[in-house]
């Protein structure tokens, strides 16, 4: 009767033992899987970046579902632009590299190799213009090395021999001028029945003089008199016939 007693009770603990265990284990594994994220066989905690998703996308883990938002790429105009393989955003180069030496965006480049080119850096590529110089025919030109354009300071100026040469022949710069007298004519608008007498400008001042001749008695002297220019007749005197008498 003791021994019965005995296996019934450690039969009864053994029970109870293993029932405790499996019911933790599942308590454990419901929790575990609504705080994580699983993405091809990885697991992911909350807040977590997930990685590999798509190129040009950020996801987080937000259980039970992993959320992706798109990238936004900065943009830097006037650079060149190197897209490199499996990255969203590109990189820029805006500096340029000639001959050993870096240079900025917008810097000029020293070329004293060739200084009939002027060289820029734009944009992480060196572009270069061509130097177009003024050459004279009528002079022998100056060169100085490491410039591209002779030099003329020597030369007489084009203008001063132009005129030098010109000018020696007095009738190519002849300021005469053949005037002709200009006639005043009636206006358009004016209104009038009689026509106006038509004048040169340029009238020209007659004066006679007297002359010394005897007057007998009775006859009449008349006072020369002087014709103006535009003016009505002016006398030197009375227009009253003089009598002298003897």
């Amino acid at each position: 009767m003791g021994q019965q007693l005995l296996v019934y009770l450690l039969l009864l603990l053994s029970g109870y033992c293993f029932a405790g265990p499996v019911r933790d284990e599942a308590v454990v594994a419901t929790t575990s899987a609504d705080d994580v994220c699983r993405v091809k066989n990885d697991t992911f905690g909350r807040g977590e970046v997930v990685p590999d998703v798509a190129p040009c996308e950020t996801c987080v883990c937000e259980p039970p579902e992993v959320k992706c938002a798109a990238v936004k790429c900065g943009v830097n105009n006037g650079c060149k632009i190197i897209q490199q393989s499996g990255k969203c955003c590109p990189v820029y180069k805006c500096d340029c590299e000639h001959e050993g030496k870096l240079y900025n965006n917008g810097e000029k480049l020293d070329n004293p190799s060739s200084p009939c080119q002027v060289c820029y850096c734009r944009g992480g590529e060196i572009m270069c213009n061509s130097i177009t110089c003024y050459r004279r025919d009528d002079c022998e030109p100056q060169h100085v090395e490491g410039q591209c354009c002779p030099k003329y300071g020597h030369c007489p100026s084009k203008n001063s021999s132009s005129v030098v040469a010109v000018s020696a022949d007095p009738s190519a710069f002849s300021t005469k001028r053949e005037m002709q007298p200009w006639l005043l004519t009636k206006s358009v608008n004016l209104q009038t029945t009689s026509e106006s007498p038509k004048y040169p400008q340029t009238i020209k001042i007659v004066e006679i003089l007297p002359t010394q001749v005897p007057v007998r008695a009775g006859e009449v002297s008349l006072v020369p008199r002087i014709i103006t220019n535009g003016g009505p007749d002016k006398s030197t005197s009375s227009l009253e016939p003089v009598t002298e008498s003897y």
